[in-house]
């Protein structure tokens, strides 16, 4: 899964990265703690053009009463997506990506879970599939997650569905309602596992003590 992330990228890294204009009245705050219910930048297709944006995660459903629903839908499996009611609408029509520095996931270790940092060993932005929707004016997300690679597998199950150029353009595009190649790719991308600090387990702390390594 992915219940955390950081954005330490300024909008010149974000925008050149990804070929998206910089919206002139779009602040974009250092974020060391993004946890689920806040606003974080992502990037759409609207009127053939690559838009950035905030948007709340969490996906609320359009027909569903209580927004609290969105705690819940911070993750869609790859593996279902097309199939069930919550998702299949915005897949064929609403996808987006979401900019990233990296995550953090838990490893057990023994009665202590260890926080790791996961980033590109460069450091680059990293680039998550999603889907959006609007929930009356509120416009929410999820981020889609699918086996673990090999670099991940000895920390958790799951991670994050990142994409690479090619994919970005697939996942995007407003022509095709299906790009199943793009779920079904093998998750080979080079990650750097870094153990970091436990003040990161309260989404609370921000700060750069929560993706330093320890």
């Amino acid at each position: 899964m992915c219940g955390r992330f950081y954005d330490i990228h300024d909008l010149d890294d974000i925008t050149s990265r990804f070929r998206v204009d910089r919206p002139r009245d779009l602040s974009l705050p250092v974020r060391y703690n993004v946890a689920p219910s806040q606003s974080v930048p992502v990037i759409r297709v609207m009127d053939d053009e690559r838009e950035l944006t905030l948007m709340r995660w969490g996906l609320i459903p359009h027909w569903v009463k209580d927004e609290k629903i969105g705690y819940k839908m911070i993750n869609a499996r790859a593996e279902t997506v097309r199939e069930k009611p919550s998702f299949r609408d915005a897949y064929a029509s609403r996808r987006l990506i979401v900019p990233v520095s990296g995550f953090y996931e838990w490893k057990r270790d023994g009665a202590h879970k260890q926080p790791f940092a996961i980033r590109h060993p460069d450091q680059s932005p990293l680039a998550f599939a999603g889907l959006w929707g609007t929930w009356h004016d509120l416009d929410t997300f999820t981020i889609i997650t699918t086996k673990a690679n090999a670099a991940m597998r000895p920390v958790h199950d799951r991670m994050p569905l990142i994409l690479d150029d090619e994919q970005i353009e697939q996942w995007l595009d407003p022509d095709n309602p299906d790009p199943e190649a793009v779920l079904t790719s093998a998750p080979d991308d080079e990650l750097e596992l870094v153990p970091v600090s436990d003040w990161v387990n309260n989404a609370r702390h921000e700060g750069p003590q929560c993706h330093e390594p320890v």
